[in-house]
């Protein structure tokens, strides 16, 4: 197909732009959603207009395979009810089931829906004229679109159709299979091996928090396809209506790929881009601000342990998550101001101890480990007679395919696999700490007065 690049760019960018006009149109009030919707529209046209084609061929017998691979992969991670679902499902299902039964934005008796919801929206739209269980299926179906589109771009910045893209995308993770002990001959999750630190695996990522992975992983690989400056400013800013925490560390990102392609700054600084940026920062943080905020914001070293005992656990923790894709690396991409910026940022997230479930340092870390494992993929495009490092992968690969083999099992031994006991966020029965502190949102805060519907 002669287009399939220009199809696969325009499908990408509005993947990620759909859901946060709903969110604008839905959400807010006509005096923020009108100049926020022409703002993102006219930006959105802007971006499609820069259209720039890519040297990139596909290889078809290749994509027939990926697309195979991929959908086998999602169709266990528990997305659109196929399969099971971990525990975290319980907070999905019933937010997509609020998001469909409840007008918008979403209210109830003494509080509002406060979270990163925007990946729902699309599926949840459609439930409302439909039922759960299309809206499920739509999601299902996007997300496996949107990661297709994922791989297409990773291969693009490539500029091949790489095999090693492929399985890393599936398989990608640290060497916590050293840690697991007699973990690895059950189901429990081996990620958690020290109690304060995660950097979570592409599957533990999808299996878990498919809603915010798969739009940060999107936007990061259109990031690094882009050329023009206020586009990458534009893209980038999209990230904070998905994934906050996640934004935090695409910004310094953004940053470099903006000023690496900016001739004249002030000029481009000054432009409708910053100025979405801006105000989508302001009014949106407003809305997670109106939550009941975050219970625990430290650094890691005054913590209640000892020195000694958090400086080995730091080292331990770095060595076992990003020691085999940074050691051999380093060498080829030490002048590469990219790579530096991702590995200082994966040396420092996990200073920062944020939220009482360590969310700052899995979340934050998503847009960093996944720009790693792209150059990691051309290292190893580049380098394929090292075998200690092919040996190496292969315990890697240990504990995606730990979280992949418990949901197979699960699919097909448990009667009831459908984590949807909650079936409401609005349920006084799950007013427990988890829904307290992260979806309930003050009807008389900033945001509900002057920006909320």
């Amino acid at each position: 197909m002669k287009n399939i690049d220009k199809i696969m760019y325009y499908n990408s960018i509005l993947i990620i732009v759909f859901p946060i006009l709903l969110f604008w149109i839905f959400f807010t009030r006509l005096y923020v959603s009108i100049p926020m919707c022409i703002l993102t529209l006219y930006l959105t046209i802007r971006v499609l207009k820069k259209y720039e084609k890519a040297n990139y061929n596909p290889n078809k017998k290749y994509w027939i395979i990926a697309s195979i691979l991929i959908l086998i992969w999602i169709i266990f991670s528990g997305i659109g009810g196929l399969s099971f679902q971990n525990e975290d499902f319980l907070y999905r299902n019933a937010m997509i089931r609020d998001l469909i039964n409840y007008s918008w934005p979403v209210k109830y008796n003494n509080y509002g829906l406060v979270y990163y919801f925007t990946y729902f929206l699309p599926a949840a739209l459609i439930g409302k004229i439909t039922s759960f269980k299309v809206a499920n299926l739509v999601l299902f179906i996007y997300s496996y679109i949107s990661i297709l589109s994922v791989l297409y771009f990773i291969n693009r910045y490539l500029k091949r159709d790489s095999i090693f893209s492929l399985l890393l995308l599936i398989l990608f993770s640290g060497l916590d299979i050293i840690m697991a002990g007699k973990d690895i001959f059950s189901f429990n999750h081996i990620e958690w091996y020290i109690k304060i630190f995660q950097y979570s695996s592409n599957t533990t990522q999808i299996y878990w928090v498919f809603n915010q992975a798969i739009p940060i992983w999107l936007i990061v690989t259109i990031l690094l396809n882009m050329k023009n400056n206020k586009n990458i400013l534009f893209i980038s800013s999209l990230s904070f209506l998905y994934s906050p925490f996640a934004t935090l560390t695409i910004i310094p990102i953004a940053i470099y790929l903006y000023l690496k392609n900016t001739n004249g700054l002030i000029k481009n600084i000054l432009s409708f881009e910053s100025l979405y940026a801006f105000f989508e920062a302001f009014i949106i943080g407003s809305f997670y601000l109106s939550g009941n905020g975050v219970e625990v914001v430290n650094f890691l070293f005054s913590m209640n342990y000892s020195l000694f005992i958090l400086i080995i656990y730091y080292i331990v923790f770095i060595l076992i998550e990003i020691g085999l894709y940074v050691i051999p690396t380093f060498k080829y991409y030490k002048n590469d101001k990219l790579y530096i910026i991702v590995v200082i940022l994966l040396l420092i997230i996990p200073l920062f101890v944020i939220t009482i479930n360590y969310d700052f340092i899995m979340r934050a870390s998503i847009p960093p480990l996944f720009i790693l494992m792209v150059y990691f993929v051309n290292y190893l495009e580049n380098n394929k007679k090292n075998i200690i490092i092919y040996i190496l992968l292969i315990f890697t690969f240990m504990n995606p395919l730990h979280e992949l083999g418990r949901s197979i099992y699960y699919t097909f031994t448990k009667s009831n696999y459908i984590a949807d006991d909650i079936k409401s966020i609005g349920n006084p029965k799950t007013c427990k700490k988890k829904v307290k502190y992260e979806l309930y949102g003050n009807l008389n805060s900033f945001y509900y007065r002057y920006f909320s519907k």
